[in-house]
């Protein structure tokens, strides 16, 4: 028999421990609009107390790249890839050509 993995969504400190509390199987946290350290900081905090717990750590680049964000794709895919997620939740299928391109070591995953 499979077994189902329980993934929620998280978008702070507090869900995430809710989330852990209750023993769910993985996490998923938004990646932030710009490259900002701050936000990324956070996000590797939020990865630590996941593996900690022995759960997955999945991100959510959900949004589409707008054309005057197109430069910095390749910023915020190593700054994504250095976060060593268990996936990458991509929904823009340009995106997803040019993560597999840059970064062919990071799992990809369909966002809804």
């Amino acid at each position: 028999m499979k077994k189902i993995e329980l993934v929620v969504s998280i978008y702070s400190r507090e869900s995430l421990a809710a989330a852990l509390d209750k023993g769910v199987g993985g996490v998923a946290a938004r990646v932030p609009r710009g490259p900002d350290p701050q936000g990324f900081a956070e996000l590797a905090d939020w990865r630590a107390a996941a593996r900690e717990r022995q759960v997955r750590f999945y991100l959510t680049w959900d949004w589409l790249v707008r054309e005057r964000e197109l430069a910095g794709v390749p910023d915020m895919l190593a700054a994504v890839s250095r976060l060593d997620p268990d996936a990458l939740q991509l929904r823009d299928l340009g995106l997803v050509r040019e993560a597999r391109r840059r970064c062919p070591g990071l799992p990809l995953q369909a966002a809804g």
